[in-house]
């Protein structure tokens, strides 16, 4: 299973700054979208659960991209469960 930090690794390494492009890897988590209808989890813990507004997700990349940062974490509970998988002997899903 490839991970979203792996995905943001992966794209950091395409990252030129001699030519002045960069890779801006956004991960967000739950979002309100039709994802999960069109996956048939609504029933699922996270398909019923509180999710993240799509244009307030949209903007926190956007604004990450045009500042030059490489990664942004939106939503709080996100940012938490990234930071507590950051920290050594944290269980890998």
């Amino acid at each position: 299973m490839i991970t979203k930090k792996f995905r943001c690794l992966h794209a950091s390494s395409l990252t030129l700054g001699v030519s002045g492009f960069s890779v801006t890897c956004l991960m967000p988590g739950a979002t309100d979208t039709e994802f999960f209808a069109r996956a048939e989890r609504e029933d699922a813990r996270i398909g019923q659960a509180k999710k993240d507004d799509p244009d307030a997700v949209a903007r926190i990349g956007f604004d990450a991209m045009m500042r030059g940062e490489g990664d942004v974490v939106s939503g709080w509970s996100n940012k938490l469960k990234t930071a507590l998988s950051a920290q050594p002997g944290a269980a890998r899903g």
